[in-house]
């Protein structure tokens, strides 16, 4: 039971990991790891917002708002398909790297296309609107993704007993 007549609450039954500082595990700094596992999500990240760009870019019609709209979608994904790599969880990440892989592909048609077209070109439409959807594909299969791994193996976090 709590002695709150004290100047600081003491818990007497709780004295060995909750006020005892020698018990409480060190802070440490920083790992490397954890370092580059966030610069590589952020690197993800950016290379989706980079592929929606470029996506963006060879229209003909003028959607200012498609791509700064998406951008936290984007973000998410990236951190996403990381999540999942670091995770291990290969089989629910293949879809989204399927995706992934059909937007590179779908790109790059698109700018080769475009060193050989001027003006408005049918073909470069077509990339154009397949990059999206299929950029569409890899932000909802790697959200879903992650949501069912977490869901299904949680992520274990050491309690101070440990």
């Amino acid at each position: 039971m709590s002695d709150f007549s004290t100047k600081t609450p003491i818990e007497r039954e709780k004295v060995s990991w909750l006020h005892d500082r020698s018990a409480r595990p060190v802070r440490s700094l920083l790992e490397i790891k954890s370092v580059g596992i966030v610069a590589l999500a952020v690197l993800m990240s950016i290379v989706l917002i980079a592929l929606a760009f470029q996506t963006r870019a060879s229209w003909d019609v003028t959607r200012d708002w498609v791509v700064p709209g998406t951008v936290p979608l984007f973000s998410v994904a990236g951190v996403c398909l990381v999540h999942l790599l670091v995770r291990r969880a290969f089989r629910e990440l293949t879809p989204a790297l399927i995706f992934l892989g059909l937007v590179v592909i779908f790109t790059i048609l698109n700018l080769v296309r475009s060193g050989y077209s001027d003006g408005p070109d049918a073909m470069r439409d077509s990339f154009s609107i397949l990059t999206g959807i299929f950029l569409a594909f890899t932000v909802l299969s790697s959200v879903i993704a992650a949501l069912i791994v977490e869901l299904r193996r949680p992520v274990k976090v050491s309690s101070p007993e440990d």
